[in-house]
């Protein structure tokens, strides 16, 4: 999915406006927001986080879903240097595993990495592997 794709539906399904986006990033305009909603233009990296707030969604993952598409170079580097970049629910989900885990270390299996995918996707509702 594209940033533009995202936000179009993101805006659609809670019913935010142009408008609404527009004043959360600063601009006195509607214009750049019908504009990256077309892919038009790139959404600018330091409108994220405002983007973010107003469609509901971890910047971190909002942020990720740019570079990945803009600058996916960058990305594989910052994350190289830096490591992946988390949002809060998979940061929660790293909790969850050290808990369950006892706080140790276990090699991760593909029993274990099948497992894990099982629970995860049964738990959103999704189709059982």
């Amino acid at each position: 999915m594209s940033v533009s794709e995202f936000i179009v539906e993101r805006q659609a399904e809670l019913g935010v406006a142009n408008r609404d986006l527009a004043e959360a990033a600063g601009y006195h305009n509607q214009n750049v927001i019908t504009m990256i909603r077309r892919g038009k233009t790139k959404l600018p990296l330091d409108k994220v986080e405002p983007f973010a707030r107003v469609l509901r969604v971890d910047s971190a993952w909002l942020f990720r879903l740019a570079m990945s598409e803009y600058m996916p170079e960058t990305l594989r580097m910052i994350e190289q240097c830096c490591g992946p970049m988390t949002t809060n629910n998979e940061r929660c989900m790293l909790e969850v595993w050290r808990h369950a885990n006892n706080q140790a270390d276990p090699e991760v299996g593909d029993d274990i990495r099948k497992g894990f995918e099982y629970i995860v996707r049964f738990g959103r509702g999704g189709k059982p592997l």
